[in-house]
C-alpha cells in the first residue's frame, strides 16, 4: 500500500496569491537575502526573505515568479546544477530561468551537498564551482546558497560555505525565525497565519513551487507524477524539434506505484 502524506487543503495558486496578499496587507516587506549583508535592519521592518528551492520543474517556477512579479513580491530563486529530474542548461529550461530573472527575481544555487565529484576541490571550491558555472549560464550574481536535504552538519553551521550566505544559518543569526511547506505541510502553523498575527517581525519562508502549481493533485504522490511526467514531455518536445532520426511522437505512459497511468507526452 501507497503511503500518502496528510495534505493541507489550500495548497494552490490562488491560495498562494492570498499568502503573497496577507502578508502586505500586514506590512511586510519582501527582501533579497543581500539584506543580510547591511550592517544593521531597522527594529520597527516587518521584513520576509522569500525562497524557493527548485528541485523538480522549472516551468511551475516561471508560473510562481509571474504570479509574484504581478502582486509586487521579489523572491530568491535556488536552481540545482545536479537535479535527477531537470536540466538547466537545456532549452526550455534555461529560458524558464531567465524569464524568472527578467521578472526581477534573485538566483541562488540550490546545492547538493550528499553528492561528492571528486576529491580535487574541497567542498567549499565545489560550491564556488557551481555558484560560478550558474553565474555564467545566466548573467546573474550569486551571493547565497541553500542546501538540498540539508545534514546536520548544514544546519549547525560546520560547513564552510565561504563568501556565500547559508540560508540555514545567516538569517537565523539575524533573528529570522523559518517557516516551510516541504512535503506540502506546515510544521506548526502556516505562512499565512504567522503573517496575518504579525508573529514575527522578521521571517524567512521555504515555499517550494510544485506543491502550489498543482493544486488539483490531492497527495504528494500524484504531485510528482504530474511534474515527472511535465519533464518527459518538455524533453519529447525539444527532441522532436532538433532530431530527425527520433521520427514521430511517442505515447509515453507514466505508472505510478501499480495503480495508475498517466500520458506523459
Amino acid at each position: 500500500m501507497t503511503r500518502t502524506m496528510p495534505q493541507h487543503p489550500d495548497f494552490n495558486l490562488t491560495a498562494y496569491d492570498s499568502l503573497l496578499k496577507t502578508a502586505q496587507d500586514n506590512g511586510y516587506r519582501f527582501e533579497s537575502f543581500k539584506c543580510l549583508h547591511e550592517a544593521s535592519i531597522p527594529d520597527e521592518a516587518h521584513i520576509c526573505l522569500l525562497r524557493h528551492d527548485i528541485d523538480v520543474d522549472m516551468e511551475a517556477a516561471l508560473r510562481m515568479a509571474k504570479l509574484e512579479h504581478a502582486r509586487g513580491v521579489r523572491a530568491t530563486y535556488f536552481f540545482m546544477l545536479r537535479s535527477p529530474v531537470y536540466n538547466l542548461t537545456a532549452r526550455a529550461n534555461n529560458d524558464f530561468a531567465r524569464q524568472i530573472t527578467a521578472l526581477g527575481h534573485d538566483v541562488g544555487l540550490h546545492y547538493d551537498q550528499a553528492y561528492h565529484p571528486g576529491d580535487q576541490r574541497s567542498e567549499a571550491e565545489w560550491m564556488a564551482f557551481e555558484a560560478a558555472f550558474l553565474e555564467g549560464l545566466l548573467d546573474v550574481e550569486i551571493s547565497t546558497i541553500s542546501f538540498h536535504q540539508p545534514s546536520p552538519a548544514v544546519l549547525e553551521g560546520r560547513i564552510e560555505t565561504g563568501r556565500f550566505l547559508n540560508t540555514y544559518t545567516d538569517p537565523a543569526s539575524k533573528g529570522f525565525h523559518y517557516i516551510s511547506d516541504s512535503n506540502r505541510q506546515w510544521a506548526k502553523e502556516s505562512a499565512e497565519d504567522a503573517f496575518a498575527a504579525k508573529r514575527y517581525k522578521r521571517l524567512q519562508l521555504l515555499i517550494h513551487p510544485l506543491w502550489w502549481v498543482y493544486g488539483e493533485c490531492m497527495t504528494t504522490e500524484h504531485v510528482w507524477d504530474k511534474a515527472i511526467a511535465t519533464n518527459i514531455g518538455r524533453m519529447q518536445r525539444q527532441i522532436l524539434d532538433t532530431e530527425r532520426a527520433y521520427g514521430p511522437a511517442r505515447n509515453i505512459l507514466f505508472q505510478s506505484s501499480g495503480t495508475r497511468k498517466e500520458d506523459a507526452a
